[in-house]
């Protein structure tokens, strides 16, 4: 009877949750095991905004509180992950969209749909691009959050017209990320903390509240413009004169990603420019070095490749150019917390 109690009151605040528009999280690349829902701890409850909704979950490996508000131009969400082992989170959101994202406490580390790295450290801010796939997070013991704003056409040519800029770098934003190149992400200034945090306790409701939302995302995107054309920023700019060599470099590792041959040698030679220039372009515009884009994209294959049973484990390594078996069950556990048996058996539970 306790457990039909507490499969109903799941369900419930599934439900609940689908209704507030959550996006929702998973504790396996499958998108098929949720955590369990539960009530909102009283440790937890002094970072609830008043006017989003809330749902907790726990996980295997800690608690996720979602807060969520959503009007037909935007989105905001606000994820907090208390996390007492290492894990990847894994998730998918309803649609694609523009994503403005601030990462308030702890760095978050992940790929989306296997196009490109996200990065943000503590207190730094991006804008990017969200293809309607599945984006994963890399998470060590500790405490992380982030405020997350999606956004609507309609909200993006409400605010154009009233900032050309927010315009320029929404195209910016769509035309790098939809190559795997991403806008960098820059540090949030003492303007851009008050705005959030004016945001989170504001006491508007109604009308007043929506209006005070909409000014908000368009000041932070002029303040974002703003930011990435400072000085301080432009050198990184510089790179894009190396986007279609780079680009062409990112679909060859993609579409099939192996170890032993994709070096950062074999493209220099390739591609007729000096190793250090290619290094140093590639970890500027995709936000990680090449050798680390060559091993994540091989994981995220053989977490594919493995899903097929009638593959062996050493079959997928020698597939992905990994000659040496323990070296990539070492590989495959940085990216899953996972070995290759364990994520096998795990899958075929499913």
């Amino acid at each position: 009877m306790a457990i039909d109690k507490d499969l109903e009151h799941t369900n419930l605040i599934l439900s609940f949750c689908q209704r507030a528009q959550f996006m929702k999280l998973y504790c396996n690349p499958g998108l098929t095991q949720a955590g369990k829902a539960v009530e909102v701890p009283a440790w937890l409850a002094h970072t609830r905004c008043p006017w989003m909704d809330a749902a907790c979950f726990e996980i295997d490996y800690g608690y996720v509180l979602l807060q969520s508000f959503r009007r037909q131009q935007f989105r905001v969400q606000i994820t907090r992950f208390i996390i007492t082992a290492a894990c990847t989170i894994y998730a998918r959101p309803d649609a694609a969209s523009i994503a403005l994202q601030f990462t308030t406490i702890g760095k978050l580390r992940g790929e989306v749909a296997g196009l490109y790295q996200v990065a943000l450290e503590p207190h730094h801010y991006s804008l990017f691009y969200m293809p309607d796939d599945s984006f994963c997070l890399h998470l060590t013991p500790g405490t992380y959050e982030s405020v997350h704003f999606e956004l609507d056409p309609l909200l993006i040519d409400e605010l154009a017209g009233y900032h050309r800029e927010t315009m320029q770098v929404i195209e910016m934003s769509i035309a790098n990320s939809k190559s795997g190149i991403r806008l960098m992400p820059v540090q949030m200034d003492a303007a851009v903390h008050r705005l959030i945090t004016n945001m989170r306790n504001s006491k508007e409701k109604g009308d007043e509240l929506d209006e005070l939302l909409i000014n908000t995302i368009g000041t932070l995107l002029f303040r974002y413009k703003i930011a990435i054309d400072e000085p301080h920023y432009a050198p990184e700019l510089a790179a894009s004169g190396y986007c279609e060599m780079i680009e062409d470099v990112r679909r060859e590792i993609m579409t099939s990603p192996h170890a032993r041959n994709h070096t950062v040698d074999w493209f220099a030679r390739k591609h007729n420019i000096s190793e250090s220039t290619l290094k140093r372009k590639f970890k500027s515009l995709l936000g990680i070095t090449l050798p680390g884009y060559v091993a994540q994209q091989c994981m995220l294959k053989a977490g594919c490749l493995l899903k097929e049973r009638w593959r062996t484990i050493d079959d997928v390594a020698d597939e992905l150019g990994y000659s040496d078996r323990s070296g990539f069950t070492r590989a495959f556990k940085r990216m899953y917390s996972k070995t290759p048996g364990e994520f096998r058996q795990m899958w075929n539970k499913v």
